[in-house]
C-alpha cells in the first residue's frame, strides 16, 4: 500500500473525482462533450489503475514465500482481512462470518 499511496492520491483519485463530477453534471451541461470527456477520463483512470497493479505485481514477485502452505480458503481470508484492516475497516462478528462465506466460495475445491 505504501508503494502506491502517492500514485493513488495524486493520480488515480483525482481522475476518479473528475469522472464522477462529470457523471453528476456538477460542471453544468455541455451534453455530448461532457459524455465524451467522461469516457476519456474513465479510460485514463483505468490506465492509471493498471499502472498501479503493475507496480504491485512487481513487488509481489519479490515477496518472500510462506514457509508452510495454508489452505487456499484460509489464505484468501487472511489477505482480505489484512486489506480491509489497512483500509481502516472494522471486522465484527457478522462481517467475519460473511467474509468466511465469501472466502469459501472463492477457494478452489479439490476433487
Amino acid at each position: 500500500m505504501a508503494a502506491v499511496s502517492r500514485w493513488q492520491s495524486e493520480v488515480v483519485q483525482p481522475l476518479r473525482r473528475a469522472r464522477r463530477a462529470l457523471k453528476r453534471d456538477s460542471v453544468g451541461g455541455f451534453g455530448a462533450w461532457r459524455t465524451h470527456l467522461r469516457a476519456n477520463v474513465a479510460t485514463l483512470e483505468l490506465d492509471a489503475e493498471y499502472v498501479e497493479q503493475l507496480v504491485l505485481a512487481r513487488l509481489a514477485a519479490h515477496a518472500p514465500r510462506p514457509v508452510r502452505k495454508a489452505s487456499a480458503e484460509k489464505t484468501i481470508e487472511a489477505n482480505l482481512e489484512r486489506y480491509l484492516t489497512l483500509l481502516g475497516a472494522r471486522i465484527g462478528v457478522v462481517s467475519r462470518r460473511r467474509l468466511r462465506i465469501l472466502c469459501a466460495a472463492c477457494a478452489p475445491r479439490r476433487i
